[in-house]
């Protein structure tokens, strides 16, 4: 459940998510609109990977 979860958050977060991952490593960066939707498009995928296996 927690696949799914992480997931959600890069899905409904994606900016946040963005700064979690890179955005610490650089000083008054900003992410990309690509960065943002391949954020939240992966985790879309993520959450779906992690219900199917949880069930």
């Amino acid at each position: 459940m927690a696949g799914s979860s992480i997931g959600l958050l890069g899905a409904i977060f994606p900016h946040a998510v963005w700064h979690l991952e890179i955005g610490w490593k650089l000083r008054d960066a900003e992410p990309s609109e690509f960065a943002l939707i391949a954020n939240r498009v992966g985790g879309i995928l993520v959450a779906i990977i992690g219900i199917f296996v949880f069930l």
